[in-house]
């Protein structure tokens, strides 16, 4: 040390301070990887750094420490940059300029440290068997990677001095990954020492040829087999590095005017030639092959050797030379070795040229059969060409770092992620100069990213120009096995498929992760999921040939043609899904719209119940854009339905299924409970309820009269139209257990059928055969029956959360809660660790009848709630099938065994299920008909699934069945057998309107086709509202409504059906179109003969088939009617027929203005009710009229009410508001027929009165018609019922009277009047 500050006698105390340190940490840190001494190396530490500051040579820069690799990478946590030689002033210019590009961002912290190392790219080779050749910096503590602009090879092994550096801390994007920040060398480092030995060109200048020449040599080489070139020329095409299992290569093309030839770069000391150059760059390659590639017909390129060099100049020394004159030149000069020894060289040379070239044509020929799959046929889609081009521009954000999405001048996307990622993507920071060439332009390839992108492919060349000057927080290090580039480069996906993968990714981890979807698995839900969503043929896109896409001409690539945003699909959250609905609920109302052509003659105790509720359904698969949700399937504790559900809310299903032999029902298979599943086709339901007092339809524009509106969303669904991402246990076994029912029955079984999901189910689970996750599935389906053979076994964890549901605390099954892959993969928590059993207890039964789910005044000890009060709760009739037994472990829903259904000569036994609490998530799974299987775990005591019964006394019989109360943690599984022997039958609607043979309490089945809510009876409000809502469940206050039913197979028989919702949770999916079955409801006759049902407190309702879009199904042409039959038969054969028939006359006309409020006559503006006086100003213009018609076969009165009078009388509009205005004045006018002339109570004088008695017998009225009527409630009675009500008349012919009972005439209500068509 002595002899290098003897160096520096004039410098003072501060100087010699700072002197001992460089010395002391060159000592330490850099003499270890250099060959000079201590000494030495610290006097050209001073002298760089004093030669760097140029003017200020002489003066060191005491504000600087020197500072190792290794403290570089362990202290600096923070991103920072450091510029010795700049001034102040000038780093705040710097500052300055690195803001105004991006405000938002802040530049990089500067750091008073000085850096010194060696450039090497010896990183030797991976775990994987890849040889790693990026640059670093080294000395004696370590390396870090790093980042230059403008390297040259000449660099390598050198130590040098780094003026102006950026440093990049790391973290670790997953768990496990060794991560470690990098270097941003922004300027020319400075040799410390200079290299012994430099590259004098001049001398060998002569060897050169062009890539022309190269070009005619490649098609010559069988001639000149060994021969070793140096070709000069300027890159055009730069290729990104390529790991192929286990080797690295890259490939670039030289180019002379419109020649070019490609060179391949597989040695691994060559490999670190590719940042060295760019396109443009004028290079020197010396030492190359020609070769063949293989699998690549007619395509030659030549190869560097392990002797090959490269070197960068701006300008050529001399012109290329033809080959002839380049070999004729080397021969002649002192160069060439001459004798024998020079001979065998060339002998042993040559063979060394051929094996190698057999070797790289092997390995050449293994890795064009790695990239390179069996061609597939993909039919026609709306594509679009993209247009090569070249662009520079500034990085202004990273949008998915590991997906390779980036953003270029805050307008236009960057995709690299169909080359492979180079060096980690370090130096792709915002703010950062970019220089793209031969990059694909594409506009708006996906909807989830920015409309201009532009893509790189192999043949694309991406380099950083300048580093970003920005603090832009410390970045994830991109993980080697990225999820969506696996994806994409096992299914070869097009641009589009893949952006819309990226979007799915992150949504799929934000709401599936980590409750049911572990981090490492939510790449296997995605693309199962994409399979699922892409068109037919559309699974995987064109095979990649590696040396096509970079070498071939014209150029073809998956991104030369990229379809249109596919898939179209929308993937929303669940919360997501109901923030639409609601405000499409209330945006998409119109009022006008939701009342019939009578509106504008309805008072207003008419009009608001219309608009008391309304419903707006749209099938999700018809939306613009088509809305997908994922999730889980899951029950209810606090209501009558199944709940779709993710991390971000929960929607309500109105779900059914498809009963094999029987068509759509009530779903009934509880394996569904906890399956991840996709839904694509579904219908969105949006029922409003409103409160309102409309005066009169005028007003429904003024939302004043709006007092209270809210609204219910929900979906509707067919589990066959369901796809199973991943399924549940009990799903998986009942497939299973079916799948061998079918085998037994001789029906072979096929790979692709499953409970749900059709073939896009099965597209969706197809995975690679190479994928663990596709064997071990296999493997699990290959496996016994839980409770059979080789016992199922599961984590004790799961053991303890089995049995509550984590957020609404709700029990739920086991296998609600099972993540996806938890039995496929060891990466799941539980997999591969011993589990201990499960004892369990079950019994089989058939559920022969259930209530209706309602609140109860019932008092359960074992409930956990535990106070007296109104519980949610219903019952169920079952039978047993056998005894109870034990078991290891849930069997789920296996098989049944013998055992199970050995009754010991016993018939079956009754039971009533009580379901008490959080039990009754199991309602809408439990069907009459169906088996299931009870379990109880936990426990191998057979007692607790005994049903007890009542205590009797002596002389007393016991009717009732033994009662069973359900526990929250037992669990139903739904068997494959079925008894309907044990059901009641299910009668139509046309049985419970004529079958006077009918119980009081019946159960029926049709289609809802109208809904009204009715109103509310004054002082008969709810008192228990505030309770039920304490216990979170949603009731709608005193809300009754009426339903009109349809027969199945007779549309034309309908029953009023009366429902009380006020004293039970809501029941979704009660709207028109739906096909619902009514359980125990009671048979009500009114007054007038007319059969209606009525809920009672154990009425259920099950809706078995969805309607289409929330009206009744279309219907045809009401049947033709003739009088007289319909007269005979009644509302037997229909309630609604065509009647063409002529009008005779008519009997009866009333035109009248009503008050809207009380209904009494409104005349001159002014009410004229005065006990008590009406004020209101609200008159609704009525008119009434009834004619005689007859069709030959009989004769009916027919009614016509306000909107059919003016088609009745022949008006045009003008001349019917002309006539409402004349009756305004009177208020009233009444016309009726007598004897044959047209009479009124009014003055006869009126010349009003005088137009109508003539407009009620004139010839225009008196026509034929073709009439849509029904029958009135009168006229629907049975033909005897009529003729006992007939009246005696008398008739007189001349002198003779006839005395006849007649009975009364047909009474129909016309709904539609149509002009005569003889064509009919």
């Amino acid at each position: 040390m002595d002899s290098f500050l003897g160096e520096f006698e004039e410098a003072n105390v501060a100087e010699l301070r700072w002197l001992r340190g460089v010395y002391r940490f060159v000592e330490d840190t850099l003499c270890p990887v250099a060959e000079q001494s201590a000494g030495q190396l610290a006097l050209a530490v001073v002298r760089a750094v004093q030669q760097t500051l140029g003017s200020k040579a002489g003066i060191l820069p005491l504000g600087y420490r020197l500072v190792s690799v290794s403290e570089l990478v362990t202290r600096q946590h923070t991103l920072c940059c450091s510029h010795f030689t700049w001034s102040s002033m000038q780093y705040r210019e710097w500052i300055k300029e690195a803001e105004q590009g991006l405000p938002s961002q802040k530049a990089l912290p500067q750091a008073y440290l000085l850096l010194i190392g060696c450039l090497t790219d010896e990183g030797g080779a991976e775990s994987s068997g890849v040889c790693d050749q990026t640059w670093k910096v080294k000395d004696g503590s370590g390396c870090v990677h790093c980042e230059i602009l403008n390297p040259s090879p000449e660099w390598l092994g050198q130590l040098m001095l780094f003026p102006s550096w950026n440093y990049i801390p790391q973290h670790a994007s997953r768990q496990g990954q060794e991560v470690e920040g990098y270097l941003e060398l922004s300027a020319t480092p400075l040799p410390l020492i200079p290299s012994p030995t430099h590259f004098d060109p001049g001398g060998y200048m002569h060897k050169l040829v062009g890539p022309r020449e190269a070009v005619r040599l490649l098609h010559l080489r069988e001639k000149h087999r060994g021969i070793r070139l140096e070709v000069c020329g300027r890159v055009s095409m730069l290729g990104p590095q390529m790991d192929i299992r286990g080797k690295s290569l890259f490939c670039f093309c030289l180019t002379e005017g419109d020649c070019s030839v490609p060179v391949l770069v597989t040695d691994p000391g060559c490999l670190s030639w590719q940042q060295c150059m760019h396109v443009g760059a004028l290079v020197w390659v010396s030492g190359l092959r020609p070769c063949v590639l293989k699998g690549v017909p007619g395509r030659r390129a030549l190869c560097v050797t392990p002797q090959s060099c490269l070197h960068l100049t701006q300008e050529l020394l001399a012109a290329p030379l033809p080959w002839d004159t380049a070999t004729h030149t080397v021969a002649d000069g002192r160069d060439m070795e001459s004798g024998p020894l020079g001979q065998k060289e060339t002998e042993v040379d040559t063979q060394s040229d051929m094996e190698t070239d057999a070797q790289t044509e092997a390995d050449i020929q293994m890795d064009v059969q790695t990239v390179t799959s069996q061609p597939q046929a993909l039919p026609t889609i709306k594509t679009k060409l993209s247009k090569v081009i070249s662009y520079k521009g500034v990085v202004s954000k990273v949008l998915n770092l590991e997906a390779g999405l980036y953003e270029i001048d805050g307008k236009v996307g960057l995709c690299l992620a169909y080359q492979p990622l180079q060096r980690g993507g370090r130096g792709f920071r915002p703010g950062a100069e970019v220089e793209l060439h031969d990059v694909h332009f594409l506009y708006r390839p996906s909807l989830h990213t920015l409309p201009t992108m532009l893509c790189a492919c192999l043949r694309s060349s991406v380099r950083v120009t300048a580093f970003s000057r920005l603090e832009t927080g410390v970045t994830p290090c991109p993980a080697a096995d990225s999820p969506t580039i696996r994806l994409l480069l096992e299914r070869n996906l097009g641009i589009s498929q893949y952006l819309w993968l990226c979007h799915c990714l992150p949504a799929l981890r934000e709401r599936l992760c980590p409750r049911w979807v572990r981090e490492g698995r939510v790449g296997v839900v995605a693309g199962r999921l994409l399979a699922l969503l892409l068109p037919p043929g559309q699974e995987g896109g064109r095979p990649r040939d590696m040396f096509k896409e970079m070498l071939e001409e014209p150029h073809h690539c998956p991104l030369t043609e990229y379809s249109i945003s596919c898939p179209s699909h929308e993937l929303l959250s669940v919360q997501d899904l109901r923030s639409w609905m609601e405000r499409e609920c209330w945006h998409s109302m119109s009022l006008p719209s939701l009342l019939p052509p009578s509106a504008p003659h309805l008072t207003r105790a008419e009009l608001n119940p219309l608009l008391a509720w309304s419903v707006h359904v749209l099938p999700a698969w018809t939306l613009p854009t088509p809305k997908v949700l994922v999730g889980v399937f899951r029950g209810s504790g606090r209501g009558p339905c199944i709940q779709l559900v993710d991390q971000t809310s929960v929607v309500n299903c109105v779900v059914v299924e498809i009963r094999k032999g029987h068509g759509y029902c009530a779903a009934y298979n509880t394996a569904w409970l906890g399956c991840l599943v996709c839904v694509q086709r579904y219908t969105l339901v949006m029922e409003r309820f409103l409160t309102a007092d409309f005066p009169a339809w005028t007003y429904l524009d003024q939302e004043r009269y709006i007092t209270q509106r809210h609204s219910r969303v929900y979906i509707q669904l067919c589990l066959d139209d369901v796809q199973v991402l991943s399924p549940s246990v009990a799903m998986t076994t009942y497939r299973s257990a079916s799948e061998r029912g079918r085998c037994g029955e001789g029906e072979e079984p096929r790979e692709g059928r499953r409970t749900g999901g059709g073939r896009a189910e099965e597209r969706g689970r197809q995975e690679q055969p190479g994928q663990p996750e596709s064997r071990s599935r296999e493997r699990g389906a290959r496996q016994p029956p839980p409770g059979r053979g080789n016992r199922c076994k599961r984590p004790r964890r799961d053991i303890q959360e089995a049995n509550r549901h984590p957020e609404s605390g709700t029990a739920q099954p086991a296998e609600g809660r099972a993540r996806v892959g938890e039995k496929e993969d060891p990466s799941f928590s539980g997999a591969g660790c011993l589990l201990t059993s499960d004892p369990c207890v079950s019994v089989v039964l058939c559920v022969v009848s259930k209530e209706g789910l309602a609140f109860r005044n019932i008092h359960v000890l074992e409930h956990p709630e535990g106070a007296p009060g109104l519980s949610l709760c219903f019952g169920a009739s079952a039978t047993l099938f056998g005894g109870v037994q034990r078991w290891e472990q849930d069997p789920k829903n296996c098989p049944l065994e013998e055992r199970e259904t050995d009754r010991g000569g016993a018939e079956n036994r009754a039971v009533e299920l009580q379901f008490v609490g959080d039990s009754v998530r199991w309602y809408p799974f439990l069907q009459p008909g169906c088996v299931y299987r009870v379990v109880a775990p936990h426990t191998q005591d057979p007692s607790v699934l005994c049903s007890s019964a009542l205590p009797v006394h002596d002389g007393v019989q016991l009717h009732s069945a033994p009662c069973l109360l359900v526990q929250a943690q037992w669990h139903f599984h739904t068997l494959p057998q079925e008894n309907r022997s044990l059901v009641q039958k299910v009668m139509s609607v046309s049985d419970v309107l004529y079958n006077s043979a009918a119980a009081d309490l019946v159960t029926f089945e049709g289609v809802i086709s109208h809904r009204i809510t009715l109103l509310e009876e004054r002082g008969k409000a709810s008192t228990i509202q505030s309770e039920l809502r304490k216990k979170g469940v949603d009731v709608e206050q005193a809300l009754n409504v009426r339903l009109t039913v349809q027969d199945l197979v007779s549309p034309g028989q309908t029953v009023q059906v009366y429902l009380d919702l006020s004293q039970q949770p809501y029941l979704l999916g009660l709207i028109p179109g739906a096909m619902v079955l009514f359980y125990t409801f009671q048979r009500k006759v009114s007054r007038v003969n007319c059969v209606y049902c009525r809920s009672i407190p154990v009425s259920c309702v099950a809706v078995t088939a969805l309607g289409a879009d929330g009206s009744a199904a279309p219907c045809a042409l009401p049947p033709i009617m003739h009088l007289g039959e319909w007269a005979l038969e009644g509302s037997q054969r229909s309630s609604v027929g065509r009647v063409r028939g002529h009008v005779v006359c008519l009997l009866y006309l009333q035109l009248c203005w009503v008050c809207s409020f009380c209904t009494s006559v409104f005349k001159q503006e002014v009410c004229t009710r005065t006990h008590p006086p009406c004020s209101s100003t609200v008159p609704v213009f009525q008119a009434e009229a009834k004619a005689v018609v007859e069709d030959g076969t009989g004769e009916a009165h027919v009614w016509f009410s306000s909107q059919t009078i003016p088609d009745l009388l022949a008006l045009s509009v003008t001349e019917w508001e002309g006539l409402q205005r004349l009756v305004m004045v009177r208020g009233h006018l009444r016309v009726y027929h007598r004897g044959r002339h047209a009479v009124s109570n009014e003055d006869m004088d009126d010349p009003l009165l005088h137009y109508l008695s003539y407009l009620c017998s004139c010839g225009a009225v008196c026509r034929a018609l073709t009439l849509i009527c029904r029958l009135q409630p009168r006229s629907q009675r049975s033909t005897a019922h009529r003729h006992e009500s007939a009246q005696l008349k008398k008739f007189t012919r001349r002198d003779r009277e006839f005395i006849t009972r007649i009975p009364l005439p047909l009474q129909l209500s016309c709904t539609e009047l149509r002009e005569w068509d003889s064509s009919l």
